[in-house]
């Protein structure tokens, strides 16, 4: 995921309420070192709904999501 977005879309969460944080060197499975923005929070759905809202395309086939116990990293 691009940091651009990324940003844009944990300012629109932190907005509402929901907690989300940036994280801009995320590097999760198979990544082999490789980093990328992600987007950390409780819900997965809240990523896809804020970047609806905002009027961006996010593809989920384009994406990965991670589960890490308590959330979701979405990158």
């Amino acid at each position: 995921m691009k940091l651009e977005k990324a940003v844009e879309i944990v300012e629109a969460l932190n907005s509402e309420g929901i907690d989300a944080t940036v994280r801009k060197e995320y590097s999760g499975r198979s990544m082999y070192g490789k980093t990328t923005a992600a987007v950390s929070t409780r819900y997965q759905e809240d990523v896809f709904q804020a970047a609806s809202d905002l009027g961006m395309k996010l593809g989920r086939r384009s994406l990965r999501i991670d589960s890490m116990g308590m959330g979701y990293v979405v990158y």
